[in-house]
């Protein structure tokens, strides 16, 4: 059980997403106050670890999302830059192409692959294409967490890419329940003492509307993020 405060609104208190965040959240700490990273997929999840990320110390925090009314929403939400995957500079892109010439053998003089890139990169689209550019944005030695739920059919990736660069992939699901109750509670501290905002992103609606509701969220329209259904 998670005692919801009296300074949280009901629609702001559905721990079971928020606890999802939180434990995804971690598994990506900010090695250096200040640091980048990278968010791909700009959702209810995704603008949910770019204000964690701000809250753990994270000072440059990169938003990409094919649609831009999703990257006003990173905006509010702490995002210091925002970008469609047509608009994302080359220095933050590092693949075989942008290295340019490269030598695929362990010469220590070689720095090819530490140039250019991202440090740590979040990816929460769900989507073959999200997940490789993710793993495109990761700079050498850097961090990849996989938050996005890719449960409906195999994925094809650049694994050479991602091999020669050295990455670190990270899966940041979760399957302990004792171990999500207990960060569900943590989520209700984190906001009632305002150290996380991540609050007025969920709506709540009639199960009447259940319809209308539905074909927003397929169509993303009404400014729609994450709804709830009250009975």
């Amino acid at each position: 059980m998670a005692h919801v405060p009296d300074s949280l609104a009901d629609e702001d208190a559905i721990s079971e997403p928020l606890a999802c965040l939180l434990s995804a959240a971690t598994k990506l700490p900010c090695r250096l106050l200040g640091d980048t990273v990278a968010v791909v997929g700009c959702g209810y999840m995704g603008l949910g670890a770019v204000s964690l990320f701000k809250a753990m110390g994270y000072g440059n925090v990169i938003a990409i999302d094919k649609r831009p009314e999703a990257l006003e929403n990173a905006k509010k939400f702490g995002a210091t830059e925002v970008y469609t995957p047509d608009q994302i500079p080359m220095e933050y892109v590092l693949t075989f192409e942008t290295m340019g010439k490269i030598s695929l053998t362990r010469d220590g003089n070689n720095f090819t692959v530490l140039n250019g890139g991202i440090p740590t990169v979040m990816e929460f689209t769900g989507t073959e294409d999200g997940l490789r550019l993710a793993g495109d944005l990761v700079q050498g030695h850097g961090r990849l967490g996989i938050g996005g739920y890719h449960n409906d059919g195999d994925r094809t990736i650049d694994y050479k890419l991602w091999n020669f660069k050295a990455i670190t992939t990270i899966n940041c699901h979760e399957r302990r329940i004792d171990y999500e109750a207990d960060l569900c509670r943590r989520c209700m501290e984190l906001l009632d003492k305002g150290i996380w905002n991540f609050k007025g992103v969920t709506k709540i609606y009639n199960i009447k509307d259940f319809d209308r509701v539905s074909e927003m969220m397929e169509n993303h329209t009404d400014g729609f993020i994450k709804a709830a259904f009250r009975f």
